[in-house]
């Protein structure tokens, strides 16, 4: 089996910061069968980052972008800004729709302009703390999947990353059990929106939330994870690469 590791530096690392980090990781990862690594540093820092790795198996990713056409969108980044360096984009991050007023109906315009442009899209979704008690995690994720997936016609090119918002940035991660049993929702879902059987469905599904060495293992372990969105054990070369290195034994 093969895992997808996305590195979120959220803004952090400035571009001297960003090559340092972005060097050290990649003269230690060598290229592996069944680890495939995405960085998403800051937009400043993404075309430097694309020299450093111009012939490395790491790929680049933004954090973010807009869904509007070029023009007069004042502190706005557009596709076509981020699509000659990378590959993925994240989409629909819960600090983008809790701090920032991200609706649903943005984030699908942002997905389709990605698949647009062949860029693939890591779509964000996931429960707050209320919702979760309330047992209205089910719904929670077929309303922000499906408006999410809105004119997508095919699975292809997508990824999925759960993160329960609560775990976000708390120092507090789900327990294995509970982000498999959102993940396997999510997956359920995937086969109902897209008409297709389980094995049909090939779309990598994440867990982040609080992601470190000491628990990658455990979230890797579960059936329907099929690799992590790493936001704070990004920030350090030491952290980073010990995670891969555990999941390397995997």
């Amino acid at each position: 089996m093969s895992y997808l590791i996305v590195a979120n530096w959220k803004m952090n690392k400035t571009n001297q910061e960003s090559l340092k980090l972005i060097t050290e990781i990649n003269n230690a990862i060598q290229q592996t069968s069944n680890i495939n690594v995405v960085i998403c540093p800051p937009y400043t820092s993404i075309v430097p980052a694309a020299e450093v790795l111009e012939n490395s198996s790491i790929m680049l990713g933004s954090q973010n972008m807009s869904h509007e056409a070029p023009g007069a969108h004042t502190g706005e980044i557009s596709v076509d800004m981020i699509s000659p360096y990378c590959e993925y984009v994240i989409l629909g991050h819960s600090e983008r729709r809790i701090i920032y007023g991200e609706t649903n109906d943005i984030v699908n315009m942002k997905i389709l302009k990605a698949l647009g442009s062949k860029l693939t899209p890591i779509i964000c979704i996931g429960e707050n703390i209320d919702q979760r008690n309330e047992g209205k995690l089910d719904s929670i994720l077929k309303e922000m999947l499906e408006s999410s997936l809105t004119g997508v016609k095919s699975f292809d090119n997508l990824v999925i990353a759960y993160e329960p918002l609560w775990a976000i940035g708390t120092g507090i991660s789900a327990s294995p059990e509970q982000a498999n049993e959102a993940c396997s929702k999510i997956k359920i879902l995937l086969m109902e929106h897209f008409n297709k059987t389980e094995k049909d469905i090939t779309t990598p599904i994440l867990y982040g939330g609080s992601v470190t060495k000491e628990n990658i293992k455990d979230f890797l372990n579960q059936d329907c994870i099929d690799g992590a969105l790493i936001g704070s054990a990004s920030l350090s070369s030491e952290q980073f690469l010990s995670i891969i290195q555990t999941i390397d034994t995997l």
